[in-house]
């Protein structure tokens, strides 16, 4: 069979998020404050929130995974994520003063509009994250905020999907700001600004990664390996290598994959970790070592400047330094790069791959 050559959506899409990320902080960023003027008159009923909610499917659950982490952090307020399908099949218990956060990339995936129903009916505040404003989810949600990340043709999700981490950063700090007021815009504004910098960086060094996707052309497993913030980025970097290059690749917590599923791994199963330099990175360590005894071959993804990667990793892909709660963005995109030339290089049509569709309006 002949090797693709068309250019694909997907790397079109790829390299369109910096101008998304860009936009998206001109629109909600306003000199040293964060704007949602969407909550209109459910603004006061927002500072009485006293839990949040998230359910997505497939990458918007793993947005969601990624909120519960953040909100939790920066928002301080209890937090839970589901499966958006699950809550549906089960007798959930919403809870007064919750905020139910759904993320659909079109508005109109049929169990979210019913989870949506659900959280009504329980009288939750209901807040969706589309990038449809005319969707379903739209116009039964109480407040929707959009992605604006234009029209995703490629079934893998890019664009939307960092969209949707950056919506929810802005979000957090904006209803930290609110709930407490303590200086911590002056912190992260000026690093909102620089994010599409960051982001172009990644994109900078695709070569490198197009030459490292020869490596995996004929793997077969595969683990990705991440903590804290990194893990919900682990599970939408293998998702995205599974859809793509049909390889089965599964994201695993780094410390909870010493606890019985490094069992799997010996020298025909490659492990890339996530490895930035934050608090996590000390403990990381550990088991990067513990990962390299199985004799996989390992690759790590960290931040320039990090120095404490053993020499027996096999390649290392370094980022550019950012707050912890938007190295997930940048992060993301070389995994979003590797699935892309992997699959170019299975020649597998990436814009559409076997047994899934996407629902474009």
């Amino acid at each position: 069979m002949a090797k693709v050559k068309k250019k694909f959506k997907m790397i079109e899409e790829i390299h369109e998020q910096p101008g998304v990320l860009k936009a998206l902080v001109e629109h909600y960023v306003k000199g040293y404050g964060i704007i949602f003027d969407e909550f209109g008159i459910f603004k006061e009923r927002v500072k009485k929130i006293k839990r949040f909610t998230f359910w997505g499917l497939g990458s918007s659950y793993n947005a969601a995974l990624f909120a519960n982490y953040l909100f939790e952090e920066v928002v301080g307020l209890p937090c839970e994520c589901e499966v958006a399908d699950e809550v549906i099949s089960r007798s959930a218990i919403i809870e007064e003063n919750t905020a139910v956060v759904v993320f659909s990339q079109s508005g109109e995936t049929g169990d979210i509009i019913k989870a949506v129903k659900l959280a009504q009916s329980s009288k939750a505040l209901t807040i969706t994250v589309t990038n449809n404003e005319n969707s379903t989810l739209s116009s039964l949600a109480d407040v929707t905020l959009l992605t604006r990340a234009g029209k995703e043709k490629a079934v893998a999700a890019t664009k939307t999907f960092t969209s949707q981490l950056l919506v929810l950063i802005l979000l957090a700090v904006y209803l930290d700001d609110l709930k407490s007021n303590n200086g911590r815009l002056e912190i992260i504004i000026p690093e909102l600004k620089t994010l599409d910098e960051k982001v172009l960086a990644v994109l900078a060094f695709e070569s490198r990664i197009a030459k490292l996707a020869k490596e995996f052309k004929e793997t077969e497993q595969m683990v990705i390996l991440g903590r804290s913030v990194s893990y919900p980025i682990a599970l939408e970097a293998a998702q995205k290598i599974k859809e793509t290059c049909y390889i089965q690749a599964e994201g695993e917590p780094t410390e909870e994959f010493r606890h019985g599923p490094i069992a799997i791994l010996d020298k025909n199963i490659p492990v890339i970790m996530l490895m930035p330099l934050d608090k996590t990175h000390d403990d990381n360590l550990l088991i990067l070592r513990e990962v390299l005894a199985t004799k996989a071959p390992t690759y790590v993804i960290t931040t320039q400047g990090n120095n404490e990667i053993p020499d027996e990793v096999k390649d290392i892909i370094t980022m550019p330094p950012s707050m912890k709660i938007l190295s997930p963005i940048i992060s993301v995109v070389v995994f979003q790069l590797l699935a892309y030339h992997v699959a170019l290089e299975k020649n597998i049509h990436v814009d559409s791959p076997r047994n899934i569709r996407k629902y474009i309006k």
